[in-house]
């Protein structure tokens, strides 16, 4: 089962991504109609980082069980380079793999609901992963006025 066999709109509704205007990269054999996306760039066959355009970036980027197929650790790669290189969004749909949602979970994908029996759904989006926190700012941590004062 691929998720060109599934309707993508009710998990873009339940995230509230909108397509419109968005660069998407489809890891996947088929891709399902993406309505509105700027741009869809397919790759049907990605085995690791090594067939990855270093070059390469888009807004969105959903992996249609191409982590199945993969060995652990090439899968663990793939995901981390798709996460911090080439997309802000990722949608990680994974079929009854050895992936345990734990895994993902440490990968900083968050589940959302499942697109069907057979498969389980995983979103990382940096904005939400990655929220700006009130003491990480440069005049909570930086206090030039204690320098020399205090033993730390």
């Amino acid at each position: 089962m691929t998720v060109a066999s599934l309707d993508l709109t009710p998990i873009f509704d339940d995230i509230g991504l909108d397509l419109r205007g968005l660069d998407v990269l489809f890891l996947g054999r088929e891709a399902p109609p993406l309505q509105g996306a700027a741009s869809v760039r397919v790759l049907d066959d990605v085995q690791g980082v090594a067939d990855l355009d270093i070059r390469l970036r888009a807004d969105v980027g959903i992996i249609d069980g191409q982590i199945d197929n993969m060995a652990h650790e090439a899968g663990v790669n793939l995901l981390s380079r798709l996460r911090d290189v080439h997309c802000t969004r990722v949608i990680l749909v994974v079929y009854g793999s050895g992936w345990s949602r734990e895994e993902l979970l440490a990968l900083g994908y968050q589940e959302t609901k499942r697109p069907s029996a057979n498969g389980r759904c995983y979103l990382h989006d940096a904005e939400v992963f990655n929220r700006p926190r009130d003491w990480n700012n440069p005049g909570d941590w930086a206090n030039p006025e204690n320098f020399n004062k205090y033993r730390w």
